[in-house]
């Protein structure tokens, strides 16, 4: 991994899941400019439902990243 092994099981897991999160955001995104206006709004929740659930659990595990940064 590109960190050198530093973040522990719960610190990776994090950040994969994250980039995962961004890759579907950005496709969304996308998607959501070929679809008619009812579908919008659900895709539109969507989005939101995934950047909320980071917002909340990111306090935790930027805690976790800024402590095994500091060893890097």
């Amino acid at each position: 991994m590109v960190w050198g092994g530093a973040f522990d099981e719960k610190g990776s897991d994090y950040i994969r899941k994250m980039v995962q999160a961004e890759k579907a955001i950005k496709f969304l995104e996308k998607f959501k400019e070929e679809v008619n206006s009812n579908d919008k709004e659900y895709l539109l929740k969507t989005i939101d439902i995934i950047v909320n659930h980071f917002s909340k659990t990111g306090a935790k595990n930027l805690r976790i990243i800024k402590f095994f940064l500091l060893f890097l």
